[in-house]
């Protein structure tokens, strides 16, 4: 008989937030798959949960042969929990691999749900929340960041983005450039005790940021096309103020 795969979201910043049914679950599964080991060992040490017979690594190096294994685990009967460092497994982070091979070889499934970054940051960026893309990590090179915004320039969604600290002010600028001035917030530290979210246009957010170091992930928020905002911006630019000229 097969075991299961428990998918299991783990806290993003406060480890204070993880859920009480992940807790029962971390301390009864056989193995957990998790992306790195001394990071998902953090909670069992916090909460004292009971080791299981093992930690494996399952992370963007190695997804594709840990599938295999894990895989394995779960035809010979073993319970498999599936973490990632933080966050849900699968959203920008290893697990997509996993489930789909689980799913291939009908493997029973549960999700444990839990705290994530975009949905805390889309709901604490004052955005529209009805309709939002998620776009996850931006390519590194800034070509093809200005190629992804321009395929989203006329989208209506709220636009997420997870963005490493070392693009984040390149990204924002690009991101002011291709989409325009729009409403925005970045996010940085979420759910610990020194969280901040920087609220405005994206060039006040710029400013605001000014020199600080991220140390982190941040996440990005702007808001969708609004044709209407594009229409009022060009009826009050300067140019279109100026009186008509005379025929002579």
């Amino acid at each position: 008989m097969n075991g299961k795969l428990l998918v299991i979201g783990t806290p993003i910043g406060n480890i204070s937030d993880l859920g009480s049914r992940a807790l029962d679950i971390l301390g009864k599964v056989d193995t957990i798959a998790c992306e790195e080991p001394k990071d998902t060992k953090k909670l069992f040490f916090y909460y004292e949960i009971p080791f299981p017979k093992r930690f494996i690594k399952c992370n963007d190096g190695n997804e594709k042969a840990s599938a295999n294994g894990i895989l394995k685990l779960l035809q010979n009967g073993e319970n498999v929990g599936l973490c990632s460092s933080a966050g849900m497994p699968g959203i920008s982070d290893p697990g997509f691999r996993v489930i789909s091979v689980a799913i291939e070889n009908n493997i029973e499934i549960d999700i444990i749900p839990g705290p994530s970054a975009m949905t805390t940051a889309l709901v604490g960026s004052g955005l529209p929340t009805n309709s939002h893309l998620f776009l996850g990590f931006p390519p590194r090179k800034p070509i093809r960041q200005k190629k992804l915004l321009e395929q989203e320039k006329t989208t209506a969604h709220t636009l997420i983005f997870y963005v490493s600290p070392r693009q984040i002010k390149e990204f924002l600028e690009i991101a002011k450039d291709i989409l325009g001035d729009r409403i925005g917030a970045v996010a940085k530290d979420l759910t610990k005790k020194y969280q901040h979210f920087y609220r405005g246009r994206i060039s006040e957010i710029i400013h605001e940021i000014g020199e600080e170091d991220f140390k982190g992930e941040a996440v990005v928020v702007i808001a969708g096309f609004n044709k209407r905002e594009v229409e009022t911006e060009e009826d009050e630019h300067p140019f279109n103020r100026l009186p008509p000229r005379r025929s002579s």
